[in-house]
C-alpha cells in the first residue's frame, strides 16, 4: 500500500496527460475527418458546408468538451480525496470517456442519417480506389525502414553487451524498481531473465513494423468529388504517418534499452532523472504522430496539394522508369462499393462480404479498421478483446490484493 501512495503523484500525472490526449483526440475528430463523411454517413462535400451539418459537428464537440471537463474534474477529485486508487483511475476513467464518446457518436450518426434523407444529400457515385497494383509495385516495403534498422541495431548491441556482462552479474537479478528507484523484486539469474527486456523490445519492434505495413495495406475511402486528389493526399499521408510511427518505435526501443542497462547494473538513475527520461520519451514518441494527426487529417484530407503538378511528376517518373509508384495516380473504380452506407453499421463498423479487404479506412478520425465480414478480422478482434479484458481483470485483482 505504501508503494501505491508513493507512486500516486506520478500516476496522477500520467492519468491527467492520458485523459487530455483522449479528450482532445476524440473531440477534434469531426474537424480532421474527411468532409464527405458526417459521423459515418457519406455526403457530398457541398452538403458538409450546410448549417445543419456544421451544427451537428459543433454539438458533438461541445458534448466532448463538457464530458472531458467532467472527467478531468473527477480525476482531480480522486487524486485529492482517494490518491491510493490512482492505478484504477488510470484503467477505467479513460475507458468511461471512450464509452461516452461512443454514445454521443451513435446519436450523431442517427441524426446524420435523417439529415441525409431529409435534404437529399445523395452522393452521385461512391468511388473507391483499388490500390492493389500500387502496393505490389511498392512491395509494401517502401515505408521508412531506417527507424527500424536503427532500432534493430540498438537491440542487437544491447543483447551482445548483456551477454558479455552475464558472467559478472550476481545470482539474483533485479526485475523491478520502486518509485524511489530502489530494487523491490528479484529473479534467479538466467539467460532468459537477463535477455527478457531486449526480447520484449524486439517483439515490440516487429509489432510496430507490422502496424506500419498495415497502413500501406489499408484500402482508401476517397472523396467522390475528387478521387484522384484523395489518392495523392493518402500517398503522402501514409509516408508521413509511417515516419512518425518509426520515430515512436525508436524512442520506445531506447526507453526499454535504458531499463535493460538497469537490469545489468550499468546505469541506475535517480527518481528525478528517471521521471525526466520518461517525460522526454513520451513527448518524443507522441509528438510526430500528433503533428501528422493535426497537419494531415484523415488519410491526408487536410493536405493542400496541386493535383496537376503531382500528375505531371507522376508522368515524368513513369518516363524515367521509376516504378516505385510514389506519385502515380490510379483511376477511381467502383470496386466492392465500399462507399455505400449500408456496409457501415452504426457509421463505424464495416461489414461487406463481397470485399476481400481485411483493413479499410475508418469514417471518423484518422484510424483504420477491420472488414468484420472477414473471419480473420473477427478472430483478431476477439483476441484483442480477450487480451484487454485479461489485462483489466488481472490488474484490478492485483490492485485489491495490494490493499
Amino acid at each position: 500500500m505504501n508503494e501505491l501512495r508513493e507512486a500516486s503523484t506520478m500516476l496522477f500525472g500520467i492519468n491527467l496527460i492520458t485523459m487530455l490526449v483522449v479528450v482532445i483526440t476524440i473531440g477534434i475528430a469531426p474537424i480532421i475527418t474527411r468532409k464527405s463523411f458526417l459521423f459515418g454517413v457519406r455526403i457530398t462535400e457541398e452538403a458538409a458546408k450546410m448549417p445543419e451539418a456544421i451544427k451537428l459537428k459543433q454539438s458533438y464537440i461541445k458534448l466532448m468538451v463538457a464530458g472531458g471537463v467532467l472527467m478531468i474534474t473527477i480525476l482531480i477529485a480522486q487524486y485529492l480525496l482517494f490518491p491510493d486508487i490512482s492505478l484504477l483511475a488510470m484503467l477505467y476513467l479513460p475507458m468511461i470517456m471512450v464509452a461516452f464518446q461512443f454514445i454521443v457518436f451513435v446519436s450523431a450518426w442517427k441524426k446524420a442519417v435523417v439529415l441525409k434523407q431529409q435534404n437529399n444529400w445523395t452522393v452521385p457515385r461512391t468511388a473507391t480506389v483499388d490500390t492493389t497494383s500500387a502496393v505490389q509495385r511498392e512491395q509494401i516495403w517502401n515505408f521508412p525502414k531506417k527507424w527500424y534498422v536503427v532500432s534493430g541495431l540498438i537491440i542487437v548491441v544491447i543483447i551482445v553487451f548483456s551477454l558479455i556482462k552475464y558472467p559478472s552479474l550476481p545470482a539474483q537479478i533485479v526485475t523491478h524498481w520502486g518509485f524511489d528507484m530502489q530494487p523491490d523484486a528479484w529473479a534467479n539469474k538466467s539467460v532468459w531473465t537477463v535477455l527478457m527486456m531486449p526480447i520484449i523490445t524486439l517483439v515490440l519492434l516487429v509489432g510496430m513494423m507490422l502496424g506500419n505495413i498495415v497502413i500501406y495495406r489499408v484500402k482508401l475511402q476517397v472523396s467522390a468529388e475528387s478521387p484522384e486528389l484523395s489518392y495523392a493526399q493518402h500517398r503522402i499521408y501514409r509516408k508521413m504517418m509511417s515516419g512518425a510511427i518509426g520515430i515512436m518505435t525508436l524512442m520506445l526501443t531506447i526507453f526499454f534499452s535504458i531499463f535493460q542497462l538497469m537490469t545489468i547494473e550499468v546505469f541506475i538513475p535517480s527518481t528525478v532523472v528517471m521521471v525526466v527520461i520518461m517525460i522526454l520519451m513520451i513527448v518524443a514518441s507522441c509528438t510526430p504522430c500528433t503533428y501528422v494527426y493535426f497537419k494531415a487529417g484523415q488519410g491526408g484530407c487536410k493536405l493542400k496539394l496541386d493535383i496537376d503538378e503531382i500528375a505531371g511528376q507522376a508522368r515524368n517518373d513513369k518516363v524515367r522508369g521509376n516504378n516505385n509508384g510514389s506519385l502515380e495516380i490510379p483511376k477511381a473504380t467502383l470496386k466492392f462499393n465500399r462507399g455505400d452506407d449500408k456496409f457501415w453499421k452504426l457509421g463505424m463498423f464495416y461489414y461487406n462480404e463481397d470485399d476481400p479487404a481485411m483493413f479499410v479506412e475508418d469514417r471518423f478520425g484518422t484510424n483504420s479498421g477491420f472488414n468484420y465480414a472477414r473471419t480473420s478480422s473477427r478472430i483478431v478482434t476477439a483476441l484483442l478483446i480477450i487480451m484487454v479484458i485479461t489485462v483489466y481483470i488481472g490488474t484490478t485483482v492485483m490492485f485489491f490484493n495490494w490493499l
